[in-house]
């Protein structure tokens, strides 16, 4: 429940900061997480939780998974997470730079209706000396129903959305390097993924490593998780319509 992942994270010593407006949306300093989203405080959450969060005794970074959520994760990890060739199967040397997981972030100043946090470290780049150093921030509100919730068409519907715009800078102690962002979601078994796209405008997505399980309609990728599927999908921004996603690993 909303309420409970809340109170556990408050429990800890997590500090949480939620928005206002309709629905319930919790986002907790842990890795930078939107960790908690739902109809209402009093409804389940949305996202996949721990089922250990209540029992968490130190630092979220004890449970294996994480603690849930929504986060962002850095690219490409072919970079900073692989040394030598991926073993995509059993994931015998990878490893997750410490500014990726958990990161250091902290709250910063925003506008009325919008939580935003920041982050700075650097990444090493695997089989150099090297690091690539750099600064980014969330800003995460509310965003509307694209229609309108008295619309007859919204009858029986239910509604919680989010929004998240991010600022990625490369220090200036960084001589040469790439970073790109991308989103980290757990979600429940059960739900189902569907990404919206401009019908002729790609053909497949792009699989990291073990192909995904999903589907392809002439308009969308949708991706019933099942809770036995291990894989990561890429998918060209210009085959996204402007309430699509990117997810670039």
């Amino acid at each position: 429940m909303y309420l409970q992942t809340v109170r556990d994270l408050r429990k800890a010593s997590v500090p949480v900061r939620e928005l206002p407006g309709p629905g319930a949306v919790a986002v907790t300093l842990a890795a930078g997480r939107i960790v908690a989203l739902a109809f209402s405080d009093a409804g389940p959450n949305l996202l996949w939780t721990h089922p250990d969060l209540g029992r968490m005794t130190g630092h979220p970074g004890q449970l294996v998974g994480g603690i849930g959520g929504d986060r962002l994760w850095f690219a490409p990890e072919l970079h900073y997470h692989w040394l030598g060739e991926p073993d995509w199967q059993h994931l015998t040397n990878y490893t997750v730079p410490g500014d990726t997981e958990p990161g250091h972030y902290d709250f910063v100043d925003s506008e009325p209706g919008v939580v935003a946090l920041a982050a700075k470290g650097q990444l090493p780049v695997r089989g150099t000396d090297r690091c690539v150093a750099f600064r980014v921030e969330r800003r995460i509100r509310m965003a509307p129903p694209p229609i309108a919730l008295d619309d007859p068409l919204m009858r029986g519907v239910q509604y919680v959305g989010v929004e998240a715009t991010h600022e990625l800078t490369i220090a200036d102690e960084t001589r040469t390097g790439e970073i790109d962002l991308w989103h980290l979601l757990q979600m429940p078994i059960g739900s189902i993924l569907i990404v919206p796209l401009r019908p002729g405008r790609w053909s497949q997505p792009l699989a990291y490593g073990v192909p995904g399980p999903w589907s392809t309609t002439s308009n969308s990728l949708i991706w019933r998780i099942g809770g036995s599927g291990n894989a990561k999908m890429g998918i060209g921004a210009e085959a996204l319509t402007a309430d699509g996603i990117e997810d670039r690993g």
